[in-house]
């Protein structure tokens, strides 16, 4: 793949024409897809770009080097109804980044390889994440809001690598 297929520059982000695939999110009338976030990585040579169809039921993120200008999927989600696109894509090191989706109804931290794909979830049974603030290198824990099972509360957990969560605030906030 590559990303010389640019057509349009808009308000709403960069549209291309999808190449001829197998993939199911480039199959019939669903031929566009929106470039909805342009992501910085821990190379510096490399993007990763939010991919969105036009009947947002799949959503790809891709590592597109500006040197080389080549690209490779890192991270796919499809839905037969809609997918929530994922707002929190977070770079932890060369090898991993981080991305919340709902696949399991609600919205967790998932934990990816750039080349091995998804390694597991690293959040549950803490209610919705609704905000990630970012991710500290030295103690290896990323900071995030939820609702902890309270839909109209948010706390503030933190949660290492190996999925281990602490509740960094007990009280309850909006």
């Amino acid at each position: 793949k590559n990303l010389g297929a640019v057509k349009n520059l808009g308000a709403k982000g960069l549209m291309r024409s999808a190449p001829k695939s197998t993939n199911a999110a480039r199959k019939g009338p669903n031929k566009c897809q929106l470039f909805f976030f342009i992501n910085l990585t821990c190379n510096s040579a490399t993007l990763a770009i939010t991919l969105l169809d036009r009947l947002q039921q799949n959503i790809e993120i891709i590592a597109y080097n500006i040197t080389s200008k080549t690209a490779h999927t890192i991270y796919t989600y499809s839905h037969t109804a809609y997918c929530d696109i994922p707002t929190h894509f977070t770079p932890l090191n060369e090898d991993e980044f981080i991305v919340t989706d709902d696949r399991d109804g609600y919205s967790n931290i998932h934990l990816y390889n750039y080349t091995k794909g998804h390694i597991k979830q690293l959040t549950q049974n803490c209610g919705i994440v609704t905000d990630v603030y970012g991710y500290n290198q030295k103690t290896n824990t990323i900071l995030f809001a939820a609702t902890n099972n309270i839909p109209t509360d948010r706390y503030i957990f933190s949660v290492n690598t190996a999925g281990t969560i602490t509740e960094i605030c007990t009280e309850k906030g909006t």
